[in-house]
């Protein structure tokens, strides 16, 4: 197995073949050559990020990663381990957004995602990727291999030759083909196969594996349903198109209806039997059947002579060199005139090139100009000595010319007939154990035929050399025979005819051996002779013929060994013939004129009148490669006048035209194409877009989270730094310059207070006491500020003890109502913090943290009150 992989790739080229040196060894042996394989480590991290981005969905990820600005900067077009780009990977998943996304950057290119989009069938991926400025007209037909880039063409998912265009038509996509197709996209149609042009050469020499490749793939989206109906008027057959794709090849449209089995078939239940391939094939066979035992009987001895004539006489049948046709030739000349109208039908219909292209037509052929030519040899003769009263027309045979019109005639009807019996072989193929001994005689006889190639080079040479070496003794036989004392010898070699003649018969062994000796005692010529001859045998016997046994035995195993399919083969190819849509009689029953033919010739007949009146006008068709099919014309006639019917049908109702109901069938043959794709069922495809959506939307949410987040903290801190603003400019204006401003500190340090125990009323204290905790509530609730969040510095505020409990009161309340609006948002605050007093139970805090702030106010007693603002 490792040699065989070995030889495999030397043979293409991988491993470079060992020198000619006797000293090489595996340490002195060069390296092998370096073969480039791409990893995920020879991409950078941000490009293994924005590939990763790109197979998740992550859209702002990806953004990102474009926006970053690096060195080298990000590549847009790198490629994964598998080959694939940024670009294919969003497409490969339906991702809408992020396509959009990297078609807006500058340097990125399309080629194979275009693809991709429409194996996927997304119309939106198409069209966007279609419209991108760096894709042409040229780029979605023909062109496309030559502007895609080597990169993308050695990593490709298909082949260089397959345009968007050809894609799009072998999947039938009929909505995006459609939109290629209003881009000017075409399909440019291969040249035959046979074409020696330029281009041809080229492609073919360079690699002829994707050659043909390309070829197949352009006639499988030329023969689609979807391009079919949207770029040809009549999607159903278009024979003027038929005529360029296949200018050897004329296929009816008849011929398509009883392939789809669209025909009108008759009523009667005969009428079917009638035409059935079998029934059809039986009337050819017992018509067959009767022609020969009609052969025979114009063979057997009675036939020859008529009643009352005496054998020996001089006026016998023959003896007669014209004698006038019998009973029994006429009904074989009907038989013969029957075969030859089947044949010219046959002819007709499939053209020359397919009709002799089977070896039974050239059987036939071959047979029926036989006897054509037997018939008008026998006519000839009748002519010349019966119908012109010919005195010497009854002779004995014996003084008759080897060139009378009799012998000949005879000589062809014999030939005629064996040829005529030997066609019995062909009705063999239906026998399922005489039809693989008859497909076995036919390879055979291929080898026959080379032996004879052969055979004939062997025998030429010896007969010419054999005529020189006894040419000159032919002429001394009469004198040999006029001698009494003279040995005679046979002439066999005098000319080159006998000499084929001789060695001919020699390979049955009905030569002497004495056919070498010459009269004269020449020694040399009789060794050489015999020798020559000795020599032809050992060639023609031992060599060609075991040459040719074994050349038998093989095509006869090849056969043997696939005996059952070579005869299901021929037997399929045999009734084949019959399937056809034709006469059904055999003949000479076919000779019979049929209504449908009158009514054919009365038409043209009507169409020739009109035609001389002025009134109708014959069109001019185009030349054809073959024969046309009958009927070809008077059909491409009645859809012109059709044609003609509809144009002057102007004003009331238009009746549906041919056209018309083409066009209805298109579009209901696309519909359903549509419902049966939708009918599918959930694939693993689908599957994975709904995946690969749910991935999409997960990081989606997470970005406007992300931003919601950010977007409400920045909103609370513009809030806290207007209140703050507010609340010191008031304090500005009620204390004047009895408050102290003192600069921010970095840190809050430890700091403690106590009430003052010089209050003289208990009520007022406790009342004092309420009012702190609930200022001290609320503004907590209020300026609670968010984790990780630090809030500006705010100054200080102090007062004196002179002024009394509710004289504060009054003045916290001016300090934080400084506006209307304020006003209304201290009144929710306050009802907020209301409820939420019953679960909410404020602690007394010793120590100020760093993002606490303190306001200081005077007190009566000297000590002043700090409220701490968390």
């Amino acid at each position: 197995m490792l040699s065989a992989t070995s030889r495999r790739f030397s043979r293409a080229g991988a491993v470079s073949p060992r020198p000619r040196n006797r000293n090489y060894t595996l340490a002195n042996a060069p390296p092998p050559p370096a073969v480039k394989i791409r990893t995920h480590d020879m991409i950078s991290p941000l490009e293994r990020r924005f590939l990763e981005a790109a197979e998740k969905g992550d859209k702002p990820t990806i953004q990102q990663c474009l926006d970053e600005k690096t060195t080298p900067p990000l590549n847009v077009n790198v490629l994964d381990s598998m080959g694939r780009s940024a670009l294919e990977i969003a497409v490969d998943n339906e991702n809408t957004e992020v396509v959009e996304l990297l078609l807006q950057q500058p340097n990125i290119r399309v080629g194979n995602a275009l693809l991709c989009a429409i194996r996927e069938g997304v119309y939106r991926l198409v069209e966007m990727q279609v419209n991108h400025p760096s894709i042409t007209r040229e780029m979605l037909g023909d062109g496309w291999s030559q502007q895609l880039d080597p990169s993308e063409a050695a990593s490709a998912e298909y082949s260089s030759d397959i345009s968007p265009v050809i894609l799009a038509a072998q999947l039938n996509q009929f909505e995006i083909l459609q939109m290629l197709l209003r881009k000017e996209a075409t399909i440019e149609r291969p040249h035959r196969h046979s074409c020696m042009c330029e281009t041809c050469d080229r492609e073919r020499l360079n690699d002829s594996l994707q050659y043909s490749l390309k070829r197949i793939n352009t006639y499988r989206a030329l023969a689609s349903p979807a391009w079919m109906s949207l770029t040809s008027s009549d999607g159903s057959s278009n024979d003027d198109h038929v005529d360029v794709w296949a200018s050897k090849l004329s296929l009816a449209r008849l011929k398509l209806a009883i392939k789809y089995e669209q025909k009108a078939l008759p009523k009667s239940r005969i009428g079917r039997i009638v035409r059935s391939p079998f029934m059809k094939f039986l009337y050819y066979s017992i018509s067959f059947g009767c022609f020969l035992l009609l052969l025979t009987l114009a063979t057997f001895e009675g036939y020859r002579s008529e009643k009352g004539e005496k054998k020996g006489g001089g006026t016998t049948r023959a003896s007669d060199r014209g004698p006038p046709p019998t009973i029994i030739e006429c009904l074989v000349l009907t038989w013969v005139l029957g075969m030859l109208w089947s044949e010219i039908k046959q002819l007709w219909e499939e053209g020359f090139k397919k009709y002799f292209h089977q070896w039974w037509n050239w059987l036939d052929f071959i047979m029926i100009c036989l006897y054509l030519c037997t018939v008008s040899i026998r006519s000839s003769a009748y002519y010349i000595y019966v119908y012109k009263e010919d005195p010497f027309r009854y002779a004995i045979r014996t003084y008759w010319t080897s060139s009378e019109p009799m012998l000949v005639a005879e000589a062809l009807f014999a030939v005629g007939n064996v040829f005529s019996f030997a066609r019995i072989i062909y009705l063999f193929q239906t026998n399922p154990y005489l039809g693989p001994l008859q497909i076995s005689l036919g390879c055979m006889l291929v080898d026959v035929a080379k032996f004879c190639f052969i055979f004939v080079l062997i025998i030429s040479s010896f007969s010419i050399g054999l005529a020189q070496l006894y040419w000159y003794y032919d002429p001394d036989a009469d004198v040999c025979l006029s001698s009494s004392d003279c040995r005679r010898t046979s002439n066999v070699f005098s000319s080159i005819a006998d000499s084929y003649i001789t060695l001919l018969w020699s390979l049955f062994s009905i030569t002497k051996p004495e056919d070498t000796d010459v009269i004269e005692n020449h020694q040399f010529t009789q060794w050489v002779g015999r020798a020559m001859f000795i020599l032809y045998h050992c060639t023609s016997i031992i060599v060609l013929l075991n040459m040719l046994i074994a050349m038998m035995s093989h095509s006869f195993q090849i056969i043997n060994d696939h005996a059952d399919l070579e005869w299901k083969f021929h037997r399929t190819k045999l009734w084949m013939a019959h399937f056809d849509e034709g006469s059904s009689l055999a003949p000479p029953f076919n000779l019979v004129i049929t209504p449908k033919s009158i009514l054919y010739f009365f038409y043209a007949i009507y169409n020739t009148i009109r035609w001389l009146l002025g009134k109708y006008t014959y069109t001019k068709g185009r030349s054809r490669a073959t024969i046309r099919r009958p009927g070809y014309s008077r059909k491409k006639n009645e859809i012109e006048k059709a044609k003609t019917d509809e144009e002057s049908n102007a004003g009331g109702d238009r009746p549906l035209s041919y056209a018309d109901i083409i066009q209805r069938l298109v579009a209901r043959f696309i519909h359903q194409t549509k419902k049966d794709m939708k009918m599918d069922g959930v694939n693993e495809d689908d599957l994975l877009e709904i995946k690969q959506d749910i991935s999409s939307l997960r990081y989606e949410l997470r970005d406007d989270r992300r931003r919601e987040i950010v977007r409400s903290s920045s909103h609370i801190d513009a809030v806290k730094r207007d209140i703050m603003r507010t609340m010191s400019s008031n304090s500005r204006r009620m204390f004047g310059g009895s408050c102290r401003v003192p600069k921010a500190r970095p840190s809050v340090a430890e700091e403690s207070f106590t009430e003052s125990e010089e209050t003289t009323d208990e009520e007022t204290k406790l009342e004092e006491k309420e009012e702190d905790e609930k200022s001290h509530t609320s503004l907590s609730l209020l300026y609670s500020p968010p984790p990780n969040t630090a809030l500006p510095e705010i100054v200080e505020y102090g007062t004196g003890s002179h002024l009394k409990s509710k004289e504060k009161k009054r003045r916290m309340s001016e300090i934080i109502a400084g506006s209307q609006d304020e006003k209304r948002l201290e009144e929710s605050i306050k009802r907020e913090a209301r409820k939420k007093e019953r679960k909410y139970v404020p602690k007394t805090h010793s120590v100020l943290r760093k993002t606490d702030t303190s306001f200081t106010f005077p007190k009566a007693g000297g000590s002043p009150t700090r409220v701490t603002i968390r």
